[in-house]
């Protein structure tokens, strides 16, 4: 429950900042100089067998105690909102495009595993998906049966020759180190939409790549 709700709380500065202007992780690095500041990550949502439900149990046991949380229900509406919020910021990114298609970069909860208990990405992509895009996905550390049917699941992330938006969405060792230049060969409209910030935003921009991620001003 604890790790819900800071983990909301960064989340929830993801949404609010960028309307002050502000980068959330520039935000995030500053505060960090504090020396007794515990820092969480913002992202497009939580995922696994323990955070997005065992809060659920706490919730309720505080109800029939007759004393209800007040912050355990807002942690998880917030953190359950996160894949929603980023689908629509992904989707006005390529507004207008048509027969749009996305290549998502990692589909398990979180890096280096392939579980796929509750993952966020799930949520975003089938958001996308009922808007009309098409969902290319490629993880390397995740079985076919695990994909959703309607996705395009790909062994290779540079075979889709036209994507207009690449989207990391699990921050794998292999998703970062991908070979970036050869993949906005793949990407005419160069859309690049970082789930986790886990990309060097100069370097990425540098490249050539429009970067946006969450916690960023548009």
């Amino acid at each position: 429950v604890q790790r819900d709700i800071d983990i909301a709380f960064v989340n929830e500065l993801a949404i609010i900042l960028p309307q002050m202007g502000l980068d959330v992780e520039e935000v995030l690095e500053a505060a960090s100089s504090k020396w007794s500041f515990h820092r969480h990550a913002p992202g497009i949502g939580v995922g696994g067998h323990c955070i997005p439900v065992d809060p659920y149990y706490y919730i309720d046991a505080s109800k029939k105690l007759g004393v209800p949380s007040l912050l355990g229900p807002v942690a998880r509406e917030i953190n359950e909102a996160m894949p929603h919020l980023s689908a629509r910021t992904i989707l006005r990114s390529i507004d207008g495009v048509a027969e749009a298609r996305a290549l998502i970069l990692g589909f398990s909860y979180k890096p280096e595993v392939g579980d796929t208990r509750m993952t966020p990405v799930l949520q975003l992509a089938t958001d996308m998906h009922r808007a009309g895009v098409e969902i290319v996905i490629w993880d390397p550390h995740v079985e076919p049966d695990e994909f959703p049917d309607w996705a395009v699941v790909v062994e290779d992330p540079y075979a889709s020759k036209e994507v207009h938006i690449v989207v990391l969405t699990t921050a794998h060792s292999a998703c970062l180190n991908l070979d970036w230049r050869k993949l906005l060969e793949t990407c005419p409209t160069r859309n690049l939409f970082d789930g986790r910030r886990a990309l060097d935003k100069r370097k990425m921009e540098s490249m050539g790549w429009i970067y946006s991620g969450v916690g960023l001003p548009r």
